[in-house]
């Protein structure tokens, strides 16, 4: 309401206002602009945002400074995309350098994949698993938490761990602050204690295999986003084709050396016209 701040300090109505802030407003009255197309800050309830302003003195009719104006837009919503966006296609080209190495076996490609996106994630520990009747194994895991460490073979019920919501829902879930969430009373986390989560069903071959998942001890300081949700989706989808196209090419091989065996052997023989 403009009567209630009308004849008041900019200063009592906005307290929390930056230090910096009224060196600007001093320089404005000396007949200075200034302008920020992009200027972030963290309030003090540790929620982002980002301002673009403009700051400029008003003159008297003796072209003497009367005081200043000053006009802002709230561009938060508008930059957050853009670094979500940003972010996302920064996954993408990590994903197309390691499908681009070649030389690299399933399982290296696999632990490059978990090495990259728990960085990208900044979520500790990152798990590829197989999902067996009520059993989730796990089949490459890493953990950049020195207190958790996960071993390739190790199978829990799948009732126990967040992969169950994911793997029943057939698709991507995500999870900032469990205790805050509808899952809190989950088993995985009385169990674990996991604050944040992200993870994804994979398929192979047309078939429900397991899930790629991200997950940490402590709660993550942003929500997941949709490009999030999509990216750890299109992670599990890449997960699926590798591994199949890797077990083709093990069956066509194994093929190739079996027919190669038997005709050394004479068990298959060669008819000419």
């Amino acid at each position: 309401n403009l009567t209630d701040i009308v004849g008041h300090s900019h200063y009592d109505l906005l307290p929390n206002h930056r230090q910096e802030w009224k060196g600007l407003h001093q320089d404005c009255l000396l007949g200075n602009t200034h302008q920020k197309d992009e200027d972030y800050f963290v309030d003090e309830d540790g929620n982002e945002q980002w301002l673009r302003w403009e700051i400029m003195p008003w003159y008297l009719t003796d072209n003497q400074v009367g005081g200043i104006i000053m006009m802002s837009e709230d561009i938060t919503e508008r930059k957050k995309s853009e670094l979500s966006l940003e972010h996302y296609q920064q996954g993408l080209r990590i994903l197309a350098q390691i499908s681009a190495n070649h030389q690299l076996s399933l399982e290296q490609q696999l632990m490059e994949v978990l090495g990259s996106i728990n960085q990208y994630f900044d979520l500790p520990i990152g798990v590829v698993s197989r999902i067996a009747d009520n059993d989730y194994i796990v089949e490459y895991a890493i953990s950049n938490d020195d207190e958790i460490q996960i071993e390739v073979g190790t199978a829990f019920p799948i009732d126990k761990t967040y992969c169950s919501i994911a793997f029943a829902q057939n698709e991507p879930v995500a999870i900032q602050h469990m205790a805050k969430s509808e899952y809190a009373t989950h088993p995985c986390y009385k169990e674990f204690g996991l604050e944040s989560y992200i993870g994804s069903p994979i398929w192979v071959a047309g078939k429900k295999y397991g899930t790629i998942n991200f997950s940490s001890p402590s709660k993550r300081p942003i929500p997941f986003s949709k490009n999030d949700i999509d990216f750890v989706q299109l992670v599990a989808r890449w997960v699926g084709t590798t591994m199949e196209r890797y077990a083709n090419e093990k069956q066509l091989i194994e093929a190739r050396e079996e027919a190669s065996l038997a005709l050394r052997d004479g068990k298959v023989g060669v008819a000419l016209a």
